[in-house]
């Protein structure tokens, strides 16, 4: 960082703020967002590998800027890398440890194919590494690089997402957040299309490392691209506290606070640090925040967070998952975006305590039926069980004999609820009646449903090319969404996807403003006149998204729905 002509001016949290004196450091928190979006240039600083101190000796310093400098520095760096084969487990590391992963980086960012890297070579029709070593040790940067534990820091989640530019700093390394960036995008492109099988034959653990790296990557990417391209469509405060459960922070009320900065400009002012506050204080204070300003009760949806101690059931999280949080995420958005089960109601609440109030209707179904709890994508097939047909492309829940696979089935062709078949609407059920490419959300078409069926009762070895891509977006949109949630019955024959602590007996209602309907459980203490509940979540109950369970003359019928 050090100039060798000039004074460098450094602004570090940590230190420019007093850590000890709450009032300022609430003061200064306000100031964050100005303060890392007006920046000239935001360092990351990774640490010295896995020492804690610097080193004893100047290392030789790589300036790794994205051109073709970085390649020639890369087979300097790896042009003699046998002796790590020897290595057998010791630490014999030196200076260059880290550098080869980092030249990798540039080498993606050139959008080069692998065969072209100076790290493979040709043998024929065979491309393999030049030096088994080589992609060794590219393999060791790398998982070096993703189990800093800056990646799991509450703090910099904001500061690098603010940054209009930032600088990657890592023991002898210097590269660019943009030239990372770009690296990851191309070879995740390359990794899944022209170059699969030589960089999962390079190394075995090529694609466990990478998928975990791009999943850190992506999640703060993403809300960077947001800011630079002004999309305003700002997801709740709530989301934002999931995306970053798993982030540490030494004071409990720092994993709210230290994200006040996303907040939209608007919205700030209504959020201000105390840290005068209880950590489920803060908490509700969020959700409350979201309600007032989010559509559709998007902050609502989700299940309740249950790892901070007194929270009450409205406060939610997308998902209790580290690995699977994403993908709620993501179904929550596209929920959202897609539906508006509560038809032109508005939302309106009032709180009191710890109990939220909300605008709504009695409940006009009850949970009868449900299906084990359908678990990770990669057992996605086991989980979601077994019928009487059961193929390797994709099968149905097991539910109880008087509601099982003869009565529903993929293939039936009873009408449901005076619509498409019981077979079609199982199958829009598991997408949520959602494709989602990219960042664009859309029903799901007829020809798609079709081609779904048509592979589960003959697989996908006759299907056309146009066909397949549509069977592998639908397999996405639905293996996804209905991961660590249960299919459902109602007593009313609806169908529908809900939260995995869903129970039968629990009720359907729709608040005012909500987007989608919700699963919620009676408290002992409910009564007609004050009817009290828990939230279990929310949920996609097929033939009810647009508003059609909501009551004629509804003005009417509006009563208050109180949460604990």
């Amino acid at each position: 960082m050090r100039h060798p002509d000039k004074i460098l001016a450094i602004w570090v949290d940590a230190v420019c703020i007093n850590q000890t004196d709450m009032h300022e450091k609430e003061l200064q928190i306000q100031l964050m967002r100005d303060i890392y979006s007006g920046a000239e240039e935001v360092i990351v600083w990774l640490g010295y590998r896995w020492d804690v101190r610097a080193p004893s000796e100047q290392p030789k310093i790589y300036d790794f800027d994205g051109d073709h400098r970085g390649v020639t520095q890369e087979s300097e760096a790896t042009e003699n890398n046998e002796g790590v084969e020897a290595m057998k487990g010791e630490k014999l590391y030196d200076d260059e440890d880290v550098v080869p992963g980092f030249a990798f980086f540039v080498m993606g960012a050139l959008n080069m194919h692998a065969y072209d890297m100076p790290i493979f070579k040709a043998d024929g029709d065979e491309v393999m590494a030049v030096h088994s070593a080589t992609m060794k040790k590219i393999m060791f940067s790398l998982s070096s690089f993703c189990n800093a534990t800056w990646w799991t820091r509450l703090w910099t989640y904001q500061e690098i997402i603010l940054a209009s530019k930032a600088t990657i700093l890592y023991h002898n390394v210097t590269i660019s957040w943009d030239c990372v960036a770009g690296a990851l995008n191309n070879i995740f492109q390359h990794d899944r299309t022209c170059c699969y099988r030589i960089l999962n034959k390079a190394h075995p653990e090529f694609s466990g490392t990478f998928n975990e790296l791009m999943s850190k990557w992506h999640s703060i990417e993403f809300e960077r691209q947001r800011g630079f391209h002004g999309i305003h469509d700002y997801p709740p405060f709530t989301d934002l506290l999931t995306r970053t459960k798993w982030r540490q922070a030494t004071n409990p009320l720092d994993k709210v606070y230290g994200l006040l900065g996303l907040l939209s400009a608007e919205d700030a002012p209504e959020m201000r640090p105390d840290y005068t506050l209880e950590p489920r204080q803060a908490f509700m204070s969020a959700a409350i925040h979201d309600l007032k300003v989010s559509q559709g009760l998007w902050s609502l949806m989700g299940i309740p967070r249950t790892d901070v101690p007194g929270l009450p059931t409205w406060v939610t999280e997308n998902s209790s998952s580290k690995k699977r949080y994403e993908d709620q995420c993501n179904r929550i958005t596209a929920v959202a975006r897609s539906f508006r089960a509560s038809g032109p109601t508005k939302t309106t609440f009032t709180v009191t305590g710890e109990v939220l109030a909300l605008a709504g209707f009695s409940s006009f179904d009850r949970v009868r039926h449900l299906s084990p709890v359908i678990y990770e994508r990669e057992t996605s097939r086991q989980a979601l069980g077994q019928t009487e047909k059961e193929h390797q492309s994709l099968s149905f829940p097991t539910l109880p004999d008087s509601c099982g696979p003869s009565d529903y089935a993929p293939n039936d062709e009873r009408i449901y609820r005076g619509e498409q078949t019981v077979g079609d609407a199982l199958f829009r059920t598991f997408a949520n009646d959602i494709v989602h490419v990219g960042e664009t959300y859309t029903r799901l078409e007829d020809s798609t449903v079709q081609v779904a069926k048509e592979v589960w009762e003959m697989g996908t070895s006759q299907l056309s090319a146009d066909d397949s891509n549509k069977w592998g977006m639908f397999l996405a949109s639905s293996t996804k969404p209905s991961a660590l949630r249960r299919l459902f019955f109602t007593e009313d024959s609806r169908m529908g996807i809900g939260p995995p602590s869903m129970a039968t007996g629990d009720e359907i209602v729709l608040f005012c403003g909500g987007c989608a309907p919700f699963c919620v459980r009676k408290e002992p203490d409910w009564t007609e006149r004050r009817p009290i509940y828990t939230l279990v979540g929310d949920v996609y109950l097929h033939g009810v998204m647009d508003g059609e369970a909501v009551p004629e003359n509804w003005e009417e019928k509006l009563i208050d729905i109180h949460l604990r």
